[in-house]
């Protein structure tokens, strides 16, 4: 078996000296003299003032990605006040083509509203208000922070950069060997918001199987990162497959979508350049209002009456029905015009291709696309293999948290540090086995006898542990989705409020943190969205439970799945192990943080809020423990001390 002394990572970085980077593209803001006008339109389909509404642009940022395939960029919140650019594409777009995208998607998304309003604000929508500007922009310029990571010149240039080597990379005379076949790259337009390039390998590529061919391409993705405390960022070239559908979809799981990847040999609107790169949409299952077994694939995000309204009718907009009945002649591989359906996991058929590329195929690609680029970048060097040293080994292994490592003393005397004096455990079981294997985890780290009469409490020199437990039973019951009542994620919704209501009559509240472990079949025993856990989870936070799920025991490894929660219950509680100790490493100084926003939408959310939770830890090398944010508050964060989201005491 051989032996390697370095692992070489798919990244570039910019030379060191050598000529500066330009990129000249065209950029268009979102014309602030709309916005007014449109809050105000959101204004009244919502009952909100317009200062707090916010407009569906993501629907129109979606329409935009499936018409206009020039366009390098789109931003997701270019309606709000001293926005950044909305729009940055290769060459501009015809302001009469970009305008009726917009007005279609004012006319689909707010057609609810009385019609004078809707009228009015339609009318203050002209086309000369969309201005595209020439610019250029220093995409080669970084400069260093005070702590070390490198900064940009301009923000642009985690736009811009990847762009300028996809473009090199999907030129027409541009191909790659791989396999004993030619690989050529066609552009493919990210989500709003996202930052990069990516390109996709066509025509796609085929493999036999099943006796029947299946097909794929390769996919390549640019990136630019910058890493902590290195003074120069670096430019991610990740490799991958996109699987594509080749027999009519039986399922889509409810409430998800996949995407239609469509390349078109004459523009959708009349005014769009022509292009050799991708668009994008989404499709998703319906289920029929009148007949639950019954439904139809249609375009997803609301985009089909933006469609309706801007395809010619002698050009119709493929239909998502059709591609999913016959995927391979919505292929059309010996045709101009494609429509490649994506597979995603969930749907059936499943795909017989397995995801990823082998190593030796990701070597040679990747010294293709190297040296394709040597005029832009140069491959950061190799990570050469490192062995720790015996001083390191020994302050690494003093983790007084891992199993067989230190005192029972220390560990109690840690969590006492962490979260106070007194320690409530909780135990819903479905079976004795899990019961007894926690109960007997808890014993062991923690050095307490516990026995078998509940609630016990065992006081100790160090910390005050309480033990209850109690049957789960209907709680952890599939969750009871209405039949009727709405679209799914309505009913869906309606369902996990009342699971949390059955949690809030049966569970009482309590003033501090309890750590409460719940035994709960795995998600294959569930069908689909019936699965409790998030529902569980938001419930018991809201009685200020901290919750570690252990799934339905019975196999042998349970007496290492209960240790391993107990560990990671104490983990959440904000307990961390310990660092070595920046002296025996030769280090001066070691400090470690970190900060995370965390945006949850109301959309995404299993409880329907919209919350941003700020997560923050540190490591503080004086009492060479970790700190984090742990608590629970009644939305569902885990927030030491202090929910800032809520700004409740717990």
């Amino acid at each position: 078996m051989p032996h390697y002394r370095e692992i070489q990572p798919l990244a570039f970085r910019l030379p060191d000296a050598g000529n500066p980077l330009q990129a000249t593209v065209w950029t268009l803001s979102f014309p602030d003299r709309w916005k007014g006008a449109l809050h105000e339109l959101q204004s009244k389909q919502s009952g909100r003032k317009p200062a707090e509404s916010r407009l569906k642009i993501s629907t129109l940022n979606k329409a935009l990605r499936a018409l206009a395939p020039v366009l390098i960029s789109i931003a997701p919140n270019a309606d709000k006040h001293n926005a950044p650019l909305w729009l940055i594409a290769q060459q501009p777009i015809d302001v009469q083509a970009l305008h009726l995208i917009v007005t279609a998607w004012v006319r689909g998304e707010y057609a609810g509203v009385d019609t004078p309003a809707l009228r009015h604000t339609l009318a203050s929508l002209r086309a000369d208000d969309l201005q595209w500007r020439k610019q250029t922009f220093d995409i080669g310029s970084w400069s260093t922070s005070k702590n070390g990571a490198a900064t940009p010149k301009q923000d642009e240039s985690f736009v811009l950069l990847p762009d300028l080597l996809a473009a090199q990379i999907c030129r027409h005379d541009v191909s790659f060997d791989l396999d004993a076949e030619r690989l050529q790259f066609r552009r493919a337009p990210l989500r709003p918001g996202d930052k990069g390039a990516e390109l996709v390998s066509w025509p796609p590529r085929q493999s036999l199987k099943e006796r029947q061919p299946w097909y794929y391409s390769v996919v390549i993705t640019l990136t630019v990162q910058t890493v902590p405390f290195q003074p120069f960022p670096v430019i991610h070239c990740d490799l991958g497959l996109r699987r594509w559908v080749n027999q009519p979809v039986k399922h889509l799981p409810a409430g998800e979508e996949t995407s239609v990847f469509l390349l078109t040999s004459v523009p959708w609107i009349e005014g769009m350049p022509l292009s050799t790169s991708f668009q994008a949409a989404p499709i998703r299952w319906e289920r029929s209002s009148t007949n639950q077994s019954a439904g139809a694939y249609v375009w997803g995000s609301n985009l089909a009456p933006i469609l309706n309204q801007l395809v010619p009718k002698g050009r119709s907009f493929p239909d998502p029905g059709t591609i999913c009945a016959d995927p391979v002649s919505a292929l059309n591989l010996q045709g101009e015009s494609h429509a490649a359906l994506v597979y995603r996991n969930g749907m059936r058929p499943e795909h017989a291709i397995d995801p990823g590329i082998m190593t030796e195929m990701r070597r040679t690609l990747f010294g293709q696309i190297a040296d394709e680029l040597k005029a832009f970048v140069t491959v950061v060097k190799p990570l050469p293999k490192c062995y720790p040293t015996s001083k390191f080994r020994i302050a690494i292994n003093q983790n007084p948290f891992a199993e067989n490592a230190g005192k029972v003393e220390e560990r109690r005397a840690a969590i006492a540090q962490s979260i106070g004096d007194a320690l409530p455990i909780e135990i819903y079981y479905q079976t004795n086995d899990v019961r007894n294997a926690l109960i007997k985890a808890i014993e062991e780290l923690l050095g307490v006898t516990i026995g078998g009469s509940f609630p016990i409490t065992i006081k100790t020199s160090e910390l005050r542990i309480t033990v209850d437990t109690r049957q789960l039973g209907n709680l952890g019951a599939p969750l009871d989705i209405p039949p009727s009542g709405g679209g799914f994620r309505d009913r869906l919704q309606a369902a996990i409020r009342a699971r949390m209501d059955d949690i809030s009559n049966q569970i009482p509240q309590t003033t501090g943190p309890v750590a409460a472990f719940i035994e709960l079949q795995g998600k294959d025993d569930f069908r689909g969205a019936e699965d409790p856990k998030h529902a569980l989870r938001i419930g018991y936070a809201q009685r200020n439970r901290l919750t570690q799920f252990i799934t339905v025991g019975g196999d042998e490894r349970l007496e290492y799945r209960a240790k391993n929660g107990v560990l990671d219950m104490v983990r959440q509680l904000g307990v961390g192990f310990r660092l070595p100790q920046p002296q025996s490493l030769g280090l001066e100084r070691l400090r470690l943080a970190g900060l995370w926003l965390v945006h949850r939408q109301r959309v995404s959310s299993p409880g329907r809020v919209q919350q941003a939770l700020p997560v923050f830890v540190s490591i503080d090398r004086r009492i060479n423990r970790s700190t984090s944010t742990h608590q629970v508050c009644q939305s569902g964060c885990r927030i030491h001390t202090r929910c800032w989201n809520c700004q409740r005491r717990q």
